[in-house]
């Protein structure tokens, strides 16, 4: 049977599952580097208000910051931090701050490419085997993802088919 475009990707992300979760642990670390630098700097009385009396303050679940190498980012993070201009939570970059951001940044990013670089060559490796006798012979690893069997249940009865089509009347 020949493999679709479709289960040949879908079996490359399947291949790259671990790889992912690396990539996305990377994401994290950054994003969680951003939101501590970021709290460092909130004043200590400003955050004992701040858990006395929320509803009187604004907050996001981003931080922005610029310079330094960085145009203007915003980087989501899994909580919310007080803002500290307007409604915005904005990260004054230091010298140390910006080198170990971009550094983590840098890191992630390219990881990222990788990853899409590397299922992108697993499915035109895929697709260009064509045949699931292909695939087992030459790329074994991907076998336990192949689809076990197309099934023709789901078909139509051709003859009932045939029959509406020729029928004369509706």
């Amino acid at each position: 049977m020949r493999i679709s475009k479709t289960t040949a990707q879908a079996i490359a992300k399947k291949l790259t599952v671990t790889k992912q979760e690396q990539v996305n642990a990377l994401g994290l670390y950054y994003r969680q580097y951003v939101k501590d630098s970021y709290l460092k700097q909130v004043p200590k009385e400003v955050s004992e208000c701040y858990q006395k009396h929320k509803e009187w303050f604004y907050t996001t679940s981003y931080v922005r910051f610029e310079g330094k190498g960085f145009r203007y980012e915003s980087v989501a993070i899994d909580e919310n931090v007080i803002a500290n201009k307007n409604s915005t939570a904005y990260l004054d970059l230091t010298d140390t701050i910006a080198t170990k951001a971009k550094k983590l940044q840098n890191k992630w990013l390219e990881a990222q490419k990788e990853l899409n670089k590397l299922q992108l060559d697993i499915e035109a490796a895929l697709y260009g085997l064509k045949t699931f006798a292909q695939i087992e012979k030459n790329l074994p690893e991907a076998v336990p993802y192949l689809p076990k069997s197309t099934s023709l249940e789901l078909m139509v009865n051709l003859d009932t088919l045939r029959s509406q089509i020729n029928k004369k009347s509706l």
